[in-house]
């Protein structure tokens, strides 16, 4: 069996040839084994898809890997260096800190209220994770297990509006934020 076969055998219930083994290699990890910045993985897909290779150099006997969040250059409307990373700030108005050796981090929100339409339109994560798959080539997809972390709706709105508006809204609009939830999951 290959590492997908085995992988998809034990997902479906069935019996593969051994337990397939596909620890949660993602941005940190891989950076290391590429030796570049958890950064420049979380801001470059290409990178971040060359890292993941190379575990699975240095791993040879795993069945695959994950790509997690990060931020492509397409949802970028705004770049600025500082002394300890860069400020990011997203085509939803979300600025994420992005220090120099780790992931980013949403510091601060453009969106306010739940009928703000890029709570419908807009999913700045997903470029990402595409773009990720686009630069793995196609036969280590077909040979491996590679499993991508797509962020939930309601992930997605703490992310676009911020956990803490995303929180109290649980208590003080429990229906508009289902409402926001619910379009988000398609």
């Amino acid at each position: 069996m290959t590492s997908r076969e085995r992988s998809q055998a034990a997902m479906r219930g069935q019996t593969p040839d051994r337990i397939p083994v596909v620890p949660l290699i993602d941005t940190s990890y891989a950076a290391a084994c590429y030796g570049v910045s958890v950064s420049e993985c979380f801001l470059d897909p290409e990178v971040h898809a060359r890292a993941l290779l190379s575990c699975l150099d240095r791993h040879p006997d795993i069945d695959g890997l994950s790509i997690n969040i990060g931020i492509a250059p397409e949802v970028v409307r705004e770049r600025v260096r500082t002394s300890d990373g860069w400020l990011i700030t997203t085509l939803d108005g979300t600025v994420w800190q992005v220090p120099l050796n780790d992931i980013g981090t949403p510091i601060r929100h453009h969106i306010a209220s739940f009928e703000d339409e890029r709570l419908q339109t807009l999913d700045t994560l997903r470029p990402y994770i595409v773009e990720t798959l686009r630069h793995i080539p196609p036969d280590v997809l077909g040979r491996y297990n590679i499993s991508v972390g797509l962020t939930g709706p309601f992930s997605q709105v703490c992310f676009m509006m911020g956990v803490q508006r995303a929180l109290t809204a649980l208590i003080d609009q429990p229906e508009e934020l289902k409402s926001v939830i619910a379009r988000r999951t398609d």
